[in-house]
């Protein structure tokens, strides 16, 4: 792939879980790391879950390889939150290619 093409700024954020006032578990994401990559969007339609209809979106994210991308991270792009589904390395450990879904800001 030609570096050239990972022309969008994303930020890479991690889950952190702490504790509120009532020892309540909370979670927020908490930035690791704003990186260059490519975005392509791969299905949009609908799915029936829990009685109701919802939308459904999945993206494509292609970065740099790194080791510390997991699935419980998201992804945002243009103010959006892409939650992580699944990496897979291509090439040996050249680029990094993560499915998303998006969702409702968190």
């Amino acid at each position: 792939m030609n570096v050239g093409e990972l022309d969008r700024r994303l930020i890479l954020k991690q889950k952190t879980v702490s504790r509120d006032a009532w020892n309540h578990p909370v979670a927020t994401f908490t930035t690791l790391a704003t990186v260059w990559g490519k975005k392509l969007d791969r299905l949009a339609g609908e799915a029936v879950g829990e009685n109701q209809l919802v939308a459904t979106n999945r993206t494509e994210f292609t970065i740099r390889y790194r080791t510390d991308v997991t699935e419980d991270m998201i992804i945002e792009y243009d103010s959006e939150n892409y939650y992580v589904t699944g990496t897979k390395e291509i090439g040996r450990k050249e680029l990094l290619l993560i499915t998303t879904e998006l969702r409702d800001n968190a």
